[in-house]
Order: structure tokens, then C-alpha cells, then sequence
């Protein structure tokens, strides 16, 4: 079989493989993904020296990486990823000079420090290492050899134990699309010229020590649709520049200590964002208005702040996507004494959850609550010094 050049065995039950000899063979594409092999890889496929694509992810390997693989100099895609695999990444792996895409993601087992070697490949684009038990700081020499920082495009580190100050010279890769290095040990500040990366689509740092304000710098990424700082020690107020970036689709600031008011300028908004988690910060000031006009709206949660003024009346006539609304526990109030904006939210026909507890709204509930989407399963409303009598009209509630 030496002309064979590529075999796919993909989906199927494997469970053990033959031991056989790659010498002289020209085999380029070996793609085992999603079987039952079980025992440590093969010492054999790295005799496969022709290999510029090799897949052993979902399957039952032990043992560690085979240091031997650093051998395939050809490799353009190297995935061993939700195994069992355990132990350090082989340096070696920084042989792998033409390699285009790493991902070792989902091997909890995979400890030890990310190897410095691995970011001397210049080819690079992809590294995903997410979700394993890896330790120690990022090496330094991250995106500084030159054509590394032209070319690296995806980085996702999240769910590891990762230490140390995120490398200032990460945010040279300018190519850089996703950035994922949230849930780790992480600690200093977000670096300012963070604004360099202006093709950056997705930056999750949440879920670490993260200290300091919001770099308004931020606010340079056009093309930004995914930004997680949640669950850090962030401080200071949100910069307008945030709420000016068309593009975002996602925003998740919860569990800080961020302060101040949202912008009310005309002309900031997010008229894309589908997902606003604000929860737990110290925020303050008016209910603003561009969320009102945010029709994509899915899930806002604005619970445990500050905020006071009136819950806008109209707030469900152009929230018609919203699924989840969390007010709880700030000073919101209602412009009429019927609490009017429970009437707009009938017009939200996928609403999921309501939250307003612990707000002074000091009304009567509308007979209109009866009318509330029939895929609501929650809804609260306590302490809010409201009034209610059931009437044949509202009793329809109980359906949730």
C-alpha cells in the first residue's frame, strides 16, 4: 500500500489498530477521529514522514504525546483532542515546522507549561488548548518572531490553570481573529494596545484576577462581536466606546465591580447584540435608552446594581426577541401606577424569564400579565410593594 495516500476511518468502532510499517510510504492524510482506539498512539505513525494531516481526536489513547511526532516535519494539522492523553506537551512538537493548526483541546489529563518552542513555529494560524490542566506562565516569546505575528489568527486557551500577566506581545499579532483566555490565573491588567488587533472577533478574558479599568481602547475593534470579562476584579466605568461597537453580538461584564451610568448619547448602541449580562457591578443612573432599541435582544441581566428611574413603558415593543429580562434588586420604579411595561413585554412572545424582585415599583399588576408569553416559566416579582387581585383574566398566569 505504499501509493495509498489517504486513509479515513472516521466515525466507526476502532478499538486497536494494526501495528504496521510506514517506511517508504507516501501516506499524507491519516484521519481516525471518533472511534474506540484505547492504549498509548502508536509508535509507528511517526515513520509516517509524508503526513501534513493527522487526526487521533475522540478516542481512547492513554499515555502522553509521542515525542517521536515532532518528527513529521510536513504536518500542516496536528488534532489529538477529548482523549485521555496525559502528561506535558512534547517540545518537540516545536519541530513541526510547516504546522498550520494545533489542537490538543479536551485532554484534562494534559498538564504541565505551554512549551516556548511551539510559538517558533512561523506557520501557525491555529492553537487550541482549551479545556486541560495546563500550568505556568504564556512563554514571552508569543507572536515576536515576525511572521508568526502576521499569520496567527486563533488563540483559545480557556478552562486551564494558566499563570502570569497576559504577554504584552500577544496583542502584536495583528491577524488575530479569536482570542479565548478566559477561566485561568491570570493576573495585571488588560493591555491598552489591545486596540492594535482591529480584526479581533471574539476576545473572552473573563474568569481570571484581572485587575483595573476597561481599556477604552476596546472600543478601536470594528469587528468585535464577542467580548467576556465577566467574573474578574474590573473596576471603574464602562467606556462609551464599548457601546459603540456595532458589531457586538455579546457582552458579558458580570460579577465585577465596575461603576457609574451607561451612556444616553444619541448615536451609541448596540443594535446587534443579542446577549447583555451587566449583573452584579455597582452601576448606576437611568435605564438606558439604547437597550431599548437593541432589537436583537435575547438575554438581559442588569440584576444586583444601582440602577433607578423608570423601567421604560415600551419596553417589549421593539424587545420582540427577548428571552430572559433580570432587573432584581436595584431601585427601578414604573412611569404609571399599572406598571405599563408589563403590558409592552406581552409583545415578547418567547419570553422564558422575568425577574423584577426586590424593586420599589409601588403599583397593581395589569390585567394584561395574563397575556405573557405562554413559554414563560418564570416569573418574579417580590418585594416590589405591588398589589394584585386575581381576576379571571390573569388566572391564565398560572399556566407557567
Amino acid at each position: 500500500m505504499s501509493s495509498l495516500q489517504e486513509l479515513r476511518l472516521k466515525h466507526n468502532r476502532l478499538s486497536s489498530m494494526v501495528n504496521v510499517s510506514c517506511g517508504g510510504s507516501n501516506l499524507m492524510s491519516l484521519d481516525l477521529f471518533e472511534n474506540s482506539l484505547e492504549g498509548e498512539i502508536p509508535s509507528f505513525i511517526s515513520e509516517c514522514k509524508q503526513l501534513r494531516f493527522l487526526n487521533l481526536s475522540s478516542n481512547n489513547f492513554r499515555g502522553g504525546i509521542p515525542k517521536e511526532i515532532g518528527n513529521l516535519t510536513k504536518l500542516k494539522i496536528l488534532s489529538i483532542r477529548d482523549t485521555k492523553v496525559e502528561g506535558e506537551i512534547p517540545k518537540e512538537l516545536g519541530n513541526l515546522v510547516e504546522l498550520e493548526r494545533l489542537l490538543l483541546q479536551d485532554n484534562v489529563l494534559l498538564t504541565g507549561q505551554i512549551p516556548s518552542l511551539l510559538f517558533n513555529i512561523s506557520s501557525l494560524l491555529q492553537i487550541n488548548f482549551a479545556n486541560n490542566s495546563l500550568t505556568g506562565d504564556l512563554p514571552h516569546n508569543m507572536c515576536s518572531h515576525h511572521r508568526q505575528a502576521t499569520v496567527l489568527n486563533n488563540l483559545q486557551l480557556p478552562f486551564n490553570q494558566i499563570t502570569g500577566t497576559i504577554p504584552y506581545n500577544l496583542w502584536r499579532c495583528r491577524e488575530l481573529i479569536i482570542v479565548s483566555l478566559s477561566y485561568n490565573q491570570f493576573r495585571g491588567r488588560i493591555p491598552r494596545n489591545i486596540g492594535n488587533l482591529t480584526k479581533l472577533e471574539a476576545l473572552a478574558l473573563g474568569g481570571n484576577n484581572i485587575i483595573g479599568e476597561i481599556p477604552y481602547e476596546i472600543g478601536n475593534l470594528p469587528n468585535l462581536e464577542i467580548l467576556g470579562l465577566e467574573n474578574s476584579n474590573l473596576v471603574g466605568h464602562i467606556p462609551a466606546t464599548v457601546f459603540n461597537i456595532s458589531t457586538l453580538k455579546r457582552l458579558t461584564l458580570q460579577n465585577n465591580t465596575l461603576s457609574g451610568s451607561l451612556p444616553s448619547i444619541i448615536g451609541f448602541g448596540l443594535p446587534n447584540v443579542e446577549l447583555l449580562l451587566l449583573g452584579f457591578n455597582n452601576l448606576t443612573g437611568k435605564f438606558p435608552s439604547f437597550i431599548t432599541n437593541a432589537s436583537k435582544l435575547q438575554i438581559l441581566d442588569m440584576g444586583h446594581n444601582s440602577f433607578s428611574g423608570f423601567i421604560p413603558s415600551t419596553i417589549g415593543n421593539s424587545l420582540t426577541s427577548l428571552e430572559v429580562l433580570n432587573l432584581l434588586g436595584n431601585s427601578f420604579t414604573s412611569s404609571t401606577p399599572d406598571l405599563s411595561f408589563l403590558t409592552s413585554l406581552t409583545n415578547c412572545k418567547h419570553l422564558r424569564d422575568l425577574t423584577f424582585s426586590g424593586n420599589p415599583l409601588n403599583g397593581f399588576l395589569p390585567t394584561s400579565i395574563g397575556n405573557l408569553s405562554i413559554s414563560l416559566e418564570f416569573f418574579f416579582m417580590e418585594v416590589c410593594n405591588h398589589n394584585w387581585k386575581p381576576t379571571k383574566s390573569t388566572t391564565s398566569l398560572f399556566r407557567i
